[in-house]
């Protein structure tokens, strides 16, 4: 994915801070509806990442 793609206004895509047991690390990835009901039973969190939302936000805060 590129810049342009991820912080484009139109962009409804919607992903997820997901943690990685293997590599013990933080990924940001699609959300995956299976993979977040997992982790919610398994008792670990699910961080969405809408990036649209951030962007309509950031571009209203830099135009006042």
């Amino acid at each position: 994915m590129s810049i342009k793609e991820f912080t484009s206004p139109v962009s409804a895509e919607r992903f997820m801070v997901w943690w990685d047991l293997k590599g013990r690390s933080l990924d940001l990835v699609e959300f995956d509806r299976s993979k977040a009901i997992a982790s919610l039973n398994s008792g670990e969190p699910v961080i969405r990442v809408w990036c649209d939302r951030i962007h309509q936000r950031l571009t209203k805060t830099l135009r006042e």
